[in-house]
C-alpha cells in the first residue's frame, strides 16, 4: 500500500511489520520557480530562500529528504515510546521504520503533544 503526503511518499508492508519513507523530489515544479526567478530577477531570494521552509527550490527539492532526516534523528534522541523506531535511514532518501496505527489527532494537538515529549525542539 502506498500513502503520498506533502513531502513524502510512504510504502507500507503491515505483513512484514515496516514502512518505507521516500523523499518527493518536485522537479517539475523547481523547473517551473526557476523559470519564474529567471522572468522577475528582483525575487531570487524568495526562490532561492535560505531555508527549506518556504516557497523555495530547496524545498521542492530537500523538504523530503530534511524531514526524514530529522525524523530519524528525533527517534534516536528522545528514544519516546510514541515514536515508531527508525531501523535504517540512507541519508534521508529512504527511511525504514516498523509499521504502526495511524495517529487520530487534530493537527494542532498533535504539534503541542510532539513539542513536549522534543522539549519545544520541534516546531510545525
Amino acid at each position: 500500500m502506498i500513502r503520498k503526503g506533502e513531502n513524502r511518499i510512504v510504502a507500507l508492508f503491515p505483513v512484514f511489520n515496516l514502512v518505507l519513507k521516500f523523499p518527493r523530489i518536485r522537479l517539475w515544479l523547481a523547473m517551473k520557480w526557476v523559470r519564474e526567478v529567471i522572468n522577475t530577477p528582483e525575487d531570487w531570494q524568495h526562490y532561492l530562500g535560505k531555508t527549506v521552509y518556504h516557497k523555495s527550490i530547496k524545498r521542492c527539492l530537500f523538504k523530503g529528504v530534511v524531514d526524514n532526516w530529522k525524523e530519524c534523528e528525533f527517534y534516536y534522541k528522545t528514544n519516546h515510546p510514541f515514536l515508531q523506531p527508525t531501523y535504517f535511514s540512507f541519508f534521508g532518501l529512504c527511511n525504514v521504520q516498523r509499521y504502526g496505527q495511524t495517529v487520530n489527532q487534530e493537527r494542532q494537538s498533535f504539534w503541542i503533544h510532539l513539542q513536549k515529549i522534543s522539549n519545544y525542539e520541534v516546531t510545525p
